[in-house]
């Protein structure tokens, strides 16, 4: 009995012995590209993440992997939401929906526990989440996001895009990083339905490019978030529609995206694009760059495809952000665009984490990517979000700001 009990022993920690093999086989520290002031030395101290080697989940190590089964492995957790509908100035129209706190019922989680709840007060934090191109409040990615940020004692509110998750579409126009009035009016909304409690904002993938955009154009003295992270930005749309049209990428992820921005968009409100663009060239589209040149530039009234990826793009407007930015990247994500590792080191208000692995937004780390705890990049943004809020409240952080504009930065970019 006893050998028996030791040899089952041996296998299970030799079994486990082998998963910390892969998985430190596969690990890599962040690299971090930043201006050295007081505020930043600080704020990455109170990471942990950042301080310690990423380990991705290690028989789903490559870009592709993490990309692909990262999303399909997760689980859709029950995340109970409160939905407000937010008219534009131009009439359009987006859906917010608001974390209870609460869980709608679910039959594995009423056997095997139960999710993180909570109640939220009028100045507890609100985090607005921007989603990906055809993401949303129904997201996997997001709803593990929601859950983890209760833990932090955070309140979030999901940015529904138009034509998505339920919102209608009122006029012929379309989310993207060309206009970025929609955020703004939408940031402006949640402030002042809070206005005791701090606001601080992440972005995925298009979200992100959106929100690092606005933040560029935000005037100083502006409302805003005081602190906020971009997850998977490609920040150059040029190199981000090179990158997809790469034959892997281009079936893997170009044209799966279209036919859902095409089936979910486009066929249910063709009166309404009827009036900017050739329905049937677009129902005819097969990739994301088809989209681009048939419906979504001339949304806009612009001349080209490329007129329009330069205007997306906030490659540019990265120089201008004054409000602490976070910007989380995988090396091997397929959508790539570009890494913006000179303004990192210039602009004091930046910090650059990159990774080797990672993929697009997944981030998934250790053996079991059904997990809660699964979401790598979620434990970064909000101990990065949670770290900036008392920083921001001392008068130390406000003077090396200061001095980091009036003497000049000092780059950096080390990987601790």
């Amino acid at each position: 009995m006893q050998r028996r009990f030791f040899e089952r022993t041996h296998g299970f920690l030799s079994f486990g012995r082998l998963i910390n093999a892969a998985e430190r086989l596969v690990e890599c520290l962040p690299e971090l590209h930043y201006v050295k002031t007081s505020f930043n030395s600080r704020i990455i101290n109170a990471c942990p993440s950042l301080k310690r080697p990423y380990r991705p989940t290690p028989w789903i190590a490559t870009g592709h992997m993490q990309t692909v089964l990262g999303t399909m492995l997760r689980f859709r957790y029950p995340v109970l939401y409160e939905r407000e509908t937010i008219t534009y100035s131009d009439g359009g129209q987006a859906g917010l929906d608001w974390d209870s706190g609460q869980n709608e019922p679910h039959p594995i989680y009423r056997e095997r526990g139960t999710l993180p709840c909570t109640t939220f007060e009028s100045e507890t934090p609100v985090i607005v989440i921007l989603p990906g191109l055809t993401g949303g409040s129904h997201s996997k990615y997001i709803r593990h996001f929601v859950l983890i940020a209760r833990k932090f004692g955070m309140r979030t509110v999901v940015a529904n895009y138009r034509g998505f998750a339920g919102v209608k579409v009122q006029n012929p126009m379309v989310s993207t990083g060309v206009n970025v009035s929609d955020v703004s009016e939408l940031l402006h909304h949640v402030q002042q339905r809070y206005p005791r409690a701090p606001l601080l904002a992440v972005g995925f993938s298009m979200g992100a490019n959106i929100l690092t955009k606005y933040l560029g154009l935000k005037r100083p003295n502006e409302l805003g978030p005081v602190a906020a992270v971009a997850v998977s930005n490609a920040f150059d749309f040029r190199a981000l529609c090179a990158s997809l049209e790469k034959p892997v990428n281009n079936i893997l992820y170009s044209r799966p995206l279209a036919w859902l921005i095409k089936h979910k968009v486009i066929t249910t409100n063709q009166d309404v694009f009827s009036k900017v663009s050739n329905i049937q060239e677009v129902l005819a589209s097969r990739t994301i760059k088809d989209v681009d040149e048939t419906l979504c530039r001339k949304c806009y009234g612009l001349d080209s495809v490329e007129q329009y990826y330069d205007e997306s793009s906030s490659l540019p407007h990265l120089p201008m952000v004054h409000s602490p930015l976070l910007c989380l990247n995988a090396k091997d994500d397929p959508f790539a665009g570009a890494l913006p590792y000179e303004v990192a080191q210039r602009n004091p208000h930046v910090i650059l984490a990159v990774t080797n692995r990672g993929g697009h937004i997944n981030f998934t780390e250790g053996i079991n990517p059904f997990s809660l705890e699964s979401t790598w990049m979620a434990k970064v943004a909000l101990e990065f979000l949670t770290a900036a809020l008392p920083l921001l409240h001392t008068q130390n952080s406000t003077v090396s700001i200061s001095s980091a504009r009036a003497h000049g930065p000092r780059p950096a970019a080390d990987s601790d």
